[in-house]
């Protein structure tokens, strides 16, 4: 009985703090980040990363579009960055991805895709806020091993970087594994 009051009391506690991360990435971050303060933040706590007040109005915007036109946000960026064909879905009326034929190809070309986020968190203007999308969950040593050969490819040279993923309450596209990418155009 005092185990179930403990696990209570530390799942409420639990929720409090995920609450109140979630309010700071969904928050308005004033100071503009560098690649060291966004490292600090990654290895302490990244869930105090937050967008300008205009990126956090635009994100709320198109967030709320997409989930109203698709029946996740996942199926979106499927069709949109992977190039999937899409259906209505008849239970939901909503588009959903049809999955390609599976491919005989193992190159890491076909399941991954490196674009820029079309709503970065408060970095300084030279960190260039990219995303790695995976069609497959990746270690950070896989990602470690692809992502300087998109950072040369979309940037024209290699350039310092920090990965990091969202912890997966504060993801908001849980259905594709993707690696946040903040590099230095500068370095």
């Amino acid at each position: 009985e005092k185990y179930k009051e403990r696990s209570a009391i530390h799942t409420l506690f639990i929720f409090s703090l995920v609450c109140q991360s979630l309010e700071m990435v969904n928050g308005v971050q004033e100071a503009q980040l560098g690649l060291d303060g966004i490292k600090k933040l990654r290895d302490e706590d990244i869930t105090a990363l937050g967008r300008t007040k205009e990126v956090l109005e635009k994100y709320k915007e198109r967030s709320a579009e997409l989930k109203a036109k698709y029946v996740n946000v996942g199926e979106y960026v499927l069709i949109r960055f992977f190039g999937y064909n899409q259906e209505i879905d008849p239970t939901t009326n909503k588009i959903k991805s049809i999955l390609p034929p599976p491919s005989s190809s193992n190159d890491d070309d076909d399941e991954q895709r490196f674009a820029p986020n079309d709503f970065p968190y408060n970095f300084s203007p030279n960190i260039k806020h990219m995303v790695l999308w995976s069609l497959r969950p990746m270690s950070s040593a896989d990602a470690d091993e692809n992502i300087p050969v998109h950072i040369q490819k979309y940037f024209g040279k290699n350039h310092k970087y920090i990965m990091f993923l969202n912890p997966p309450l504060t993801q908001s596209v849980r259905d594709v594994f993707h690696f946040h990418v903040c590099v230095d155009i500068n370095s």
